[in-house]
């Protein structure tokens, strides 16, 4: 899944983005340096995303609860998701758009929310998160957890020569 998710470029995601949307969120990515920061602020700031279906905030737990499911579909081999990677890699061709939609009609699912809702939000999540790499968001989100439930992909290797060791991506 990271290397499908890889191919596309912040710009394709943000180009889903409905028009007075899409400014803000080039604005935004230019100037975050963490992905999750930008995650945090899209849940705290009215006008970001959401507010074009009519709510001023992204409720914090569905951010929390979306970002989580993009983590485990992304960064980890978590069997519920197993279909979805599996339509994803059967794809010949795939757009963002069309991995934006299997991710978020999925996802809902587990959030308990409407597919609908979830775009704008696993857009703007995918965004940020190419705009830092694959491997350095489920680097990131996997420490900012921190709280041991989720499983990273990243091992400690220990050095030939007594060091302790560098960090290597599996």
């Amino acid at each position: 899944m990271k290397s499908i998710v890889s191919q596309f470029t912040t710009d394709d995601y943000v180009s889903m983005l409905p028009p007075a949307s899409r400014q803000l969120a080039i604005q935004r990515l230019a100037m975050v340096q963490n992905p999750a920061d930008l995650i945090a602020e899209v849940a705290a700031q009215p006008g970001t995303g959401l507010a074009t279906k009519g709510q001023s905030l992204w409720p914090r737990e569905l951010v929390e609860q979306i970002s989580k499911e993009i983590y485990l579909v992304i960064c980890t081999e978590d069997e519920k998701y197993a279909d979805l990677r599996k339509k994803v890699k059967e794809q010949k061709e795939i757009s963002a758009t069309v991995l934006i939609t299997l991710m978020s009609s999925t996802i809902a699912t587990y959030v308990d929310a409407m597919a609908a809702m979830c775009v704008p939000l696993v857009t703007w999540i995918m965004a940020a998160l190419s705009k830092t790499g694959v491997e350095g968001w489920c680097l990131a989100f996997s420490k900012q957890a921190g709280n041991g439930e989720q499983k990273s992909d990243v091992t400690k290797e220990p050095g030939t020569d007594g060091s302790p060791g560098t960090t290597g991506i599996q």
